[in-house]
């Protein structure tokens, strides 16, 4: 699983040890924001670009 944001592994750490939670869908919960904010900054540059050649094409 990728790592996209340098905190999360420390969210992690203190978030497991202070309670009994599944890693596993604790690590999919945190990552999924930064999944959507990565996913939204490509879409959002690509629809850019191609709107782009549109206009000025």
């Amino acid at each position: 699983m990728a790592k996209l944001c340098p905190d999360s592994p420390k969210v992690h750490e203190w978030r497991t040890k202070s309670f009994q939670i599944d890693r596993g869908w604790f690590i999919f919960f945190i990552t999924l924001p930064d999944q959507f904010y990565w996913v939204s900054i490509t879409g959002g540059t690509v629809c850019y670009v191609l709107l782009v050649q549109l206009v000025f094409a």
